[in-house]
């Protein structure tokens, strides 16, 4: 069985855990712990099978991958059905393409969003300033979104895919953050309720409500 190593609340790590949920395939998920200080604990063996000590790393037989984008690939070249990737050269370079805003152009300002809404718990110190650059931010990759969005459903058609799950992870944050795609962005509203309208995103959902709850 393939075991992934993960943390309940990162975003990469979440990206995996969606498309392995979606392609129904089984798994052992491995939380890394935190100790008393907050580190993240890295065990021994997960240091041997990713070096660079991040998540996601995913262990399948003799084959240890890691880094989201790579893993993604491998899931759909070693467990191809249901596809996540369109089947065509161009289809397939503008899923990658739309993989990537969601990972730089909307991780990065939703992570400052993260950083001082959420995870700063004293309102007087947080940078106000960057939230509201962040949120100018998001408001330009929205309007970017909302006109990439075709007649189909999702982003790369009927077919729901990688962009899909990459780009609905950071806009559900912000999203809970009440940064979320506004009245100008109508479309991609609906078609942010209808990915977390999926079993998958529901699943990885419970998972991240209970990591948050936890004291």
């Amino acid at each position: 069985m393939i075991k992934l190593y993960s943390l309940a609340i990162s975003p990469w790590a979440r990206k995996v855990r969606t498309a392995l949920y979606e392609k129904g395939v089984p798994f052992e998920k491995i939380n890394l712990p935190h100790d008393a200080a907050g580190n993240l604990v890295k065990p021994a063996e997960f240091l041997v099978a990713n070096p660079r000590g991040r998540v996601p790393t995913l262990i399948d037989g003799g084959v240890t991958v890691y880094e989201s984008t790579v893993v993604l690939e491998y899931l759909e070249d070693a467990y191809p059905n249901p596809p996540l990737y369109p089947r065509d050269v161009a289809g397939r370079a503008r899923c990658r393409l739309l993989e990537d805003v969601g990972d730089q152009d909307l991780g990065g300002p939703v992570g400052v969003l993260a950083q001082q809404l959420f995870l700063q718990k004293d309102p007087a110190q947080r940078d106000m300033q960057a939230v509201a650059a962040a949120r100018e931010e998001l408001a330009k990759v929205y309007a970017r979104l909302e006109s990439a969005l075709g007649a189909g459903p999702w982003f790369c058609g009927e077919q729901f895919t990688v962009a899909d799950i990459a780009m609905a992870i950071p806009i559900g944050v912000a999203n809970f953050l009440q940064a979320g795609p506004g009245d100008d962005h109508k479309r991609l509203s609906e078609w942010l309720d209808r990915v977390m309208a999926r079993p998958s995103f529901q699943k990885d959902m419970q998972e991240v409500m209970a990591a948050v709850s936890s004291p």
